[in-house]
């Protein structure tokens, strides 16, 4: 639990201290996940965009 009080913000400390370790590392983690699966998302949808466009350019030469 050390290094998640380490890297919080001072406005999570507060919590940390009052004593709800799952509580705060699910504040913690969460925004990381959505976060990370939003960049997977976007990712994605660049490398089919990207590919449809090439097949498309292949049918119209």
């Amino acid at each position: 639990m050390q290094p998640f009080e380490k890297c919080s913000f001072p406005s999570e400390a507060p919590d940390m201290i009052a004593g709800e370790p799952n509580h705060s590392t699910d504040d913690l983690f969460g925004p990381r996940m959505v976060f990370f699966s939003f960049i997977a998302l976007t990712s994605m949808s660049f490398v089919l965009l990207t590919i449809i466009r090439q097949q498309r350019r292949k049918e119209t030469s």
